[in-house]
C-alpha cells in the first residue's frame, strides 16, 4: 500500500516541480511514458519469477539496488542531472 502512495505522490507532484524547473511539457510526458512502458513491460518477467521464486529474493534485491541509488544520488551534481533532459 505505501509504494502505490508513494508512486501517486511522484506521479503528482513531480510533473510540478519539473515546470517550475523550467522543462517543457513534452519532455515531462516522455518521461512518464517510458516509466509506464517500463513497468508494462517488466510486470509480467517478474511476476513469473516471483511464482517461480520465493518473492522475498526480489524484494531484497529492490530494496538493495533502491538504497544504492540512493547512496548515488549524493554524488551527483544538480548541473549534471538538469542538463541532459534539456538537451
Amino acid at each position: 500500500m505505501a509504494t502505490y502512495f508513494i508512486f501517486g505522490a511522484f506521479e503528482t507532484f513531480f510533473p510540478v516541480y519539473l515546470i517550475s524547473q523550467g522543462f517543457e511539457a513534452y519532455l515531462i510526458g516522455i518521461f512518464f511514458a517510458v516509466q509506464v512502458l517500463s513497468i508494462a513491460l517488466t510486470k509480467p518477467f517478474f511476476g513469473k519469477m516471483a511464482d517461480k521464486q520465493d518473492p522475498r529474493y526480489q524484494i531484497m534485491v529492490g530494496l538493495m539496488l533502491s538504497g544504492f541509488s540512493v547512496f548515488l544520488a549524493w554524488f551527483v551534481q544538480k548541473e549534471r542531472t538538469v542538463l541532459p533532459l534539456k538537451v
